[in-house]
């Protein structure tokens, strides 16, 4: 399903976070094997309504990227590790929908957040790789994915926000993140000034 998703035209579903410019970027995850670059079709009505729309597709989604990662096993001159892949088509599916849009795009991160929440330490690799691909995205969206990632979920029960731990932050990519840092900074130097 992911493959032929990823074939369709899901522009309508778009939007760009800066405002006033309509024209989108083009999705570098749409699949390579259409012709020209061009999508075949629309995306349907009763499909789009499943994938965008009704978030337990998402949620089982997510939830089964722990047991579809299929290890790889390298040998280093130090030492002998495992290499966790998350299932590719999983990942091209969520970075191709959550492409220039924002409310997939927190569907997708308020998902892998709560598992990140709730997975012991030996499950949280490949919820962790899916999270590091989605922040990585080059879109307009990237810089508020980020923030909403680093403040955590809402918890319904307290009406507090869950952070996300120590460990995901560590693993997170470091330009990435001085990138955004640096960006602060030059806005509040701007503001105060």
């Amino acid at each position: 399903m992911s493959q032929l998703v990823c074939c369709c035209d899901v522009s309508s579903k778009c939007q760009s976070a800066v405002e006033g410019q309509d024209i989108m970027l083009p999705n570098p995850y749409a699949e390579a094997s259409c012709q020209g670059g061009e999508p075949l079709m629309p995306l349907q009505p009763a499909v789009a309504d499943l994938v965008f729309q009704r978030y337990n597709y998402l949620k089982k989604l997510i939830e089964e990227a722990n047991s579809q990662v299929r290890t790889t096993e390298e040998d280093s001159w130090q030492f002998h590790c495992k290499c966790f892949i998350p299932q590719e088509d999983t990942r091209k599916l969520l970075q191709f929908c959550s492409w220039e849009n924002p409310t997939f795009s927190h569907a997708v991160l308020h998902e892998l957040l709560w598992q990140i929440a709730i997975a012991y330490t030996h499950e949280l690799r490949p919820y962790l790789d899916l999270l590091f691909h989605i922040l990585c995205m080059e879109d307009s969206w990237q810089t508020i994915r980020i923030q909403k990632s680093l403040r955590g979920i809402p918890d319904d029960h307290t009406a507090r926000y869950v952070p996300i731990s120590y460990v995901t932050i560590r693993r997170m990519p470091t330009p990435l993140f001085l990138q955004y840092i640096i960006g602060c900074h030059r806005q509040k130097r701007k503001t105060s000034a």
